[in-house]
């Protein structure tokens, strides 16, 4: 569709990162835009870097935030976020974990809302919905090392990725009169499968799509896509967060994750539903509604 002033305007920015907009109101998800390389990943502690933020919420041509929703609180979700609302006035929504990050990064508590997982937050038109979800596995040594934890302190950059705990993942219902979107991870939950929302586009983190068994797409399907309205199935965190968003997104070297297995699994899924489209939006595309 073509974008007018009055448009319900969808942005993308790589990994999770998604801008929601209409004439009245600004709604981030996540805003991860620092993208360290991979060595630093593993050689020590990083922090946002504020030229490459100020860079991206340009691109992205954001001057104010009302909210900024986090899916979880891994760095490439969560790390940018205190940085981000500070610039944009933005008000910061997610778990306890996030609440953490955010008081580490400066964020004053007035702007700190912890969701209660399925309440409906009201921003001009928007509706925010934060549903319980599930991170992919990330292994037994992600566990060992405690990435599917919680961070139980302010959390003040630099830090090393191994401090941003996962903290519980969320989906995220987004409502807006001009259309409906859902922000979902690799596996269904219950909750989601019986929730009563419909969708026009569904955002779903392919990382780990590969490893469901043929039962768990069946319902995959069945939860998220059939009788749900959906018009389009965009697949987002398929791109390596360790290249700057200046450069052309790209899947990560098949070692670390196969992107084409992920895309092949869900193409299949959708195969029964040759009226959705599945799209791979470049970074600062913008859709309009």
């Amino acid at each position: 569709m073509r974008c007018t002033p009055d448009s319900l305007r969808i942005r993308y920015a790589g990994t999770t990162t998604l801008l929601f907009e209409d004439r009245q109101t600004h709604i981030l998800v996540d805003g991860f835009f620092t993208r360290p390389p991979l060595w630093q990943w593993l050689t020590g502690p990083f922090q946002p870097d504020l030229e490459r933020i100020r860079n991206a919420l340009e691109a992205l041509q954001i001057q104010h935030l009302d909210t900024l929703a986090v899916f979880h609180s891994h760095f490439d979700h969560v790390m940018d976020s205190p940085s981000v609302a500070l610039l944009t006035g933005a008000e910061i929504l997610g778990s306890e974990s996030t609440a953490m990050v955010a008081r580490g990064g400066g964020l004053p508590e007035a702007r700190i809302q912890v969701a209660s997982p399925g309440s409906r937050y009201l921003r001009g038109n928007f509706a925010i919905t934060l549903a319980p979800g599930e991170h992919m596995s990330l292994g037994p040594l992600a566990q060992w090392l405690g990435l599917d934890g919680d961070i139980l302190r302010p959390l003040v950059p630099p830090a090393h990725m191994l401090n941003y705990r996962e903290g519980g993942t969320y989906s995220i219902f987004i409502e807006h009169p001009q259309g409906n979107s859902l922000l979902h991870g690799t596996r269904l939950t219950p909750a989601m499968a019986q929730w009563p929302g419909k969708w026009q586009t569904l955002f779903v983190t392919t990382p780990g799509l590969h490893r469901l068994t043929l039962s768990e797409r069946e319902a995959y399907v069945q939860g998220l896509i059939a009788g749900r309205g959906v018009q389009r199935v965009v697949a987002v965190h398929w791109d390596d967060f360790s290249r700057p968003l200046s450069e052309p997104l790209q899947p990560f070297a098949p070692v670390l994750d196969p992107f084409l297995e992920d895309l092949a699994v869900l193409q299949q899924m959708l195969a029964p539903y040759p009226d959705i489209s599945l799209e791979l939006w470049p970074a600062f595309y913008q859709h309009c509604l």
